[in-house]
């Protein structure tokens, strides 16, 4: 839109020079006024031989601008306008292109905010799932990891059947955590051998499953 207000304001320019032109030459070479009676006509100052030998041709090429010339200023207008609505055109091009740039950011904004929508749900439950394994850790603490370690060394002396008897009748009392770190200690075959004894249905099985989650302090 702005381009074609440029363009109409050059046409006007190149219609008003014409114009002027157009004016000035009926003015020098077409017909003057009448004078009043008893006054010399302003022309005649003009036809005095005197007069005319002080005006030279540059000053009547300069009143009087030939075809040449107003063709020169035509093809300089239109060579201006031409610019003008070349440098219009890369304007709009240019706004076309960040449009579309601000088109796909705003998209891309809008498919990350929805992205993060979808994943806030799977991190919190990810984030209660670690504080809950956090919270089902057996830990070891450094003042009681010496003490611990001989009553292991003591089960590993016991008959398997009454280690595991001890073992089942402190699980029956919630000391599940206290058999997992006796059972940590141990051999491998020793607590085997214990878990094997327990006549207690899936006690094993889940003594086994916290093994896996017991963590010494500072390690």
């Amino acid at each position: 839109m702005f381009a074609k207000k440029m363009g109409l304001i050059i046409l006007i320019g190149v219609g008003v020079a014409s114009f002027v032109a157009s004016f000035g030459l009926s003015y020098v070479f077409g017909k003057k006024p009448d004078t009043p009676a008893g006054k010399q006509p302003v022309g005649a100052a003009v036809k005095d031989r005197s007069v005319v030998g002080k005006l030279s041709d540059d000053t009547f090429r300069k009143l009087n601008p030939s075809q040449e010339q107003m063709r020169e200023l035509i093809a300089k207008l239109r060579s201006e306008k031409a610019e003008y609505q070349n440098r219009f055109r890369k304007l709009e091009e240019r706004e076309k292109r960040l449009r579309i740039a601000r088109d796909m950011l705003a998209k891309e904004a809008k498919d990350i905010e929805e992205l993060r929508d979808k994943l806030v749900a799977p991190l919190l439950r990810l984030k209660e799932l670690s504080a809950e394994l956090e919270k089902s850790r057996v830990l070891i603490g450094t003042e009681e990891r010496k003490n611990i370690k001989k009553t292991a060394a003591i089960y590993e002396k016991m008959d398997p059947t009454e280690g595991a008897r001890i073992m089942e009748n402190m699980c029956m009392n919630n000391q599940d955590d206290d058999v997992v770190r006796i059972l940590y200690y141990m051999s491998e075959r020793s607590a085997a051998q214990l878990l094997a004894t327990m006549k207690t249905e899936g006690l094993a099985a889940r003594l086994c499953d916290k093994l896996k989650r017991v963590r010494e302090k500072g390690k």
